[in-house]
């Protein structure tokens, strides 16, 4: 993401005073933001450098460093307290694959360390917990007392999808579904000793897949909560209360045997690329929004071993290979963010780990000799000094002004995250029913022609935004409108009407963007008829 200052130029020809025509220029000056964390090889923050320590190269050509910021932390308060460069921390918790008794104990240290070391004022938290969709459950603040709320509320939650489908099945067990999962077993296998091994594939199968679809859906609300981030101003961080199974599958293509089900094996490979292409996806999502992702493994690291469990009512125990911790994707994914990986066997320490090394960085700026292409462009960043290491994001999507609002406003989290620089006043129609259980809903939102930007009395151009949430927080759809205000108005007013169904449940969000100034205004409603 770039940032754009805009400049407004006008100019009046000498011409007869009915002919004077006002000719408006926009010049957009873009600037490429790149913050850069440098630590010495015992992992402590590095200060005192200078622009011309610095060397930066977008798709492998230099660029001149145009804007320079340090930015430093001594004793737990930052030198700076720019808005520019003040940290915005968005604690997600994973509440798909990390386990409750992991989750809690993190929690536990999170709540302490806010208690003990946060200084309230100096940079803002909010918390958000994905599942199957984004949860916001706080805002931004700086308030101790909202932020343990926010963590009570997460405790009383189930959680771990993970560790439901990795529990043991007995032999009693397949008995009962194997009419349901395999009616033709016993026909369509030519040895008897296979239909055991057959069922038990197709249960493990079926296990595997599922924890894919919930992988995916962890990384898809991540997604969506990476995007809501992407409005804030400052330096947006993202602090992952997460497990190595939120990216590594448990797929082991060794364990296939003849006797699995046809397609199982195919099944299984097209869940771990779809897997590795989400993650993929996730890196250039937080990319493009100019966040760091900042994560803790809840689950510590751990050995490889075999797992001894005696059933009830199993005359023979079985064991049970529990996999060693594996945080090579984790590394990669906070790493190509400007993060780092914390492991979660000492949360309280990696949190004053992540205090320190996240208040205490340089931002770099410059100006791509490009336009806005809505390309990805790599990024690199060295330093002419050696013996250190730097963090910083792995490049950007060059998306104009517009199209960023369209990547926000399909994030549920959207409304509350987007600071709102417009008032809106919407209001609600009755609904018209139509066949099918469809229902029209009329809609109509105003903002005041004074707060627009109007040129030597020519129209204020206004764009027009209708986001579509379902109960799930899937997006359905989203409409974009190019609209004019007339000066002599008192309010510019925009009609629509929603195409719903009759007896679900939506959420629609409704943003006005002056194109001119980059102001947004945003307003929702809950909606259920």
């Amino acid at each position: 993401m770039r940032r754009t200052e805009t400049l407004l130029a006008v100019s009046l020809f000498a011409l007869p005073l009915f002919a004077q025509v006002p000719v408006i220029e926009k010049i957009d000056v873009n600037v490429v933001n790149v913050d850069v964390t440098v630590t010495d090889h015992a992992g402590n923050p590095v200060r005192g450098l200078t622009r011309d320590d610095f060397e930066i190269f977008e798709d492998g050509k230099l660029q001149k460093i145009s804007n320079f910021y340090a930015v430093e932390n001594f004793g737990g308060r930052a030198t700076s307290q720019d808005e520019r460069f003040r940290r915005k921390v968005l604690v997600i918790v994973d509440n798909v694959t990390t386990s409750r008794y992991f989750r809690d104990r993190a929690l536990d240290r999170l709540e302490k360390f806010v208690n003990d070391h946060f200084v309230g004022g100096d940079y803002d938290w909010s918390l958000a917990l994905v599942d199957r969709r984004p949860h916001l459950l706080l805002a931004p603040t700086s308030d101790k007392n909202q932020i343990f709320s926010a963590i009570a509320e997460i405790r009383k939650l189930v959680a771990g999808d993970v560790a439901r489908f990795n529990q043991a099945t007995t032999d009693e067990d397949l008995a009962p579904v194997a009419t349901n999962l395999l009616p033709d077993i016993g026909a369509a296998a030519s040895d008897a000793s296979c239909n055991k091994v057959r069922l038990t594939g197709m249960l493990d199968a079926g296990d595997r897949l599922r924890l894919a679809s919930s992988q995916g859906s962890a990384i898809a609300s991540l997604t969506q909560a990476v995007r809501g981030f992407s409005s804030i101003e400052g330096k947006k961080i993202i602090l992952l209360l997460t497990s190595d199974n939120v990216l590594n599958g448990t797929f082991d293509p060794f364990s296939i045997s003849a006797c699995m089900p046809p397609n199982t094996k195919w099944d299984l490979q097209q869940a771990e690329k779809e897997r590795t292409s989400l993650a993929d996806y996730l890196v250039r999502e937080t990319n493009a929004s100019n966040v760091s992702l900042y994560i803790i493994n809840t689950s510590g690291l751990r050995p490889g071993e075999w797992v001894r469990e005696d059933a009830p009512g199993v005359s023979s125990a079985r064991e049970t290979f529990v996999p060693p911790t594996d945080n090579s994707s984790l590394f990669w994914m906070a790493t190509e963010t400007g993060g780092r990986l914390f492991p979660g066997n000492d949360v309280a320490e990696s949190l004053k780990t992540f205090d320190s090394v996240s208040s205490n960085f340089y931002s770099l700026g410059y100006r791509p000799a490009h336009a806005e292409d809505d390309k990805y462009h790599r990024i690199q960043v060295g330093l002419k000094k050696s013996g250190f290491h730097l963090q910083y994001r792995d490049g950007y999507s060059s998306l104009s002004s517009r199209e960023q609002v369209v990547r926000l406003l399909q994030s549920p989290l959207a409304p509350a995250m987007q600071p709102s620089s417009l008032a809106l006043e919407v209001t609600f129609g009755s609904p018209v029913e139509r066949p099918k259980k469809e229902l029209l809903l009329p809609i109509s939102v105003s903002v005041p022609t004074r707060n627009l930007t109007f040129v030597a009395g020519a129209p204020a151009p206004v764009e027009v935004f209708v986001s579509l949430f379902d109960g799930n927080g899937r997006n359905l759809s989203l409409l974009r409108f190019d609209r004019e205000a007339k000066s002599g108005a008192d309010a510019f007013v925009e009609r629509h009407a929603l195409k719903l169904r009759k007896g679900q449940q939506y959420r629609v969000v409704i943003a006005i963007r002056d194109p001119l100034t980059d102001a947004v205004g945003i307003a929702q409603q809950a909606l259920r008829f």
